[in-house]
């Protein structure tokens, strides 16, 4: 297996993260505790989770991927969530997961792109993808309504 970028480590750290988030909100764990059983997992991971024998970790990158899902964030969660305020963040409407990085489409977010398509698009990425396109465009009514973006938090200010 080829050496990983720090962008791709990135990646694969998040998308573990996310589905230990995942597994843990089946067992019927709240968001806030869901993500931070996952991303303590995540920060345990010393080889490629997704295939047997799979490289090293990079630990540079998973200290990188770490100072962004840190403990704050964490604290946060439980904040809003003990508020009942977790709609004043960034969370993911498909599958609730904080959103960092991912997808704002008319007034949602979502953490990526198989959940904003099969979450705001029933499952036609054909039409998310000519939406992008033309969210591109300053001049498109779809602007400021579809588009990619990333933030240091999940707080939605």
């Amino acid at each position: 297996m080829n050496q990983f970028t720090n962008e791709q480590w990135q990646d694969i750290f998040t998308k573990f993260c996310h589905d230990c988030f995942m597994y843990w909100r089946h067992e019927g764990d709240s968001i806030a505790v869901a993500f931070d059983k996952a991303r303590e997992e995540t920060l345990k991971l010393r080889h490629y989770p997704f295939a047997p024998k799979g490289p090293e970790v990079n630990y540079d990158s998973l200290s990188k991927w770490g100072e962004m899902y840190n403990q704050t964030v964490v604290e946060i969660l439980h904040s809003y969530e003990q508020d009942d305020a977790l709609g004043d963040l960034r969370i993911c409407e498909h599958c609730g997961f904080p959103v960092f990085d991912g997808y704002y489409i008319a007034g949602s977010f979502f953490c990526c792109e198989c959940c904003a398509i099969d979450g705001s698009y029933d499952g036609d990425k054909e039409q998310f993808e000519q939406d992008l396109e033309e969210g591109d465009d300053p001049q498109n009514p779809m602007w400021d309504e579809v588009y990619w973006s990333q933030w240091h938090y999940p707080i939605n200010d």
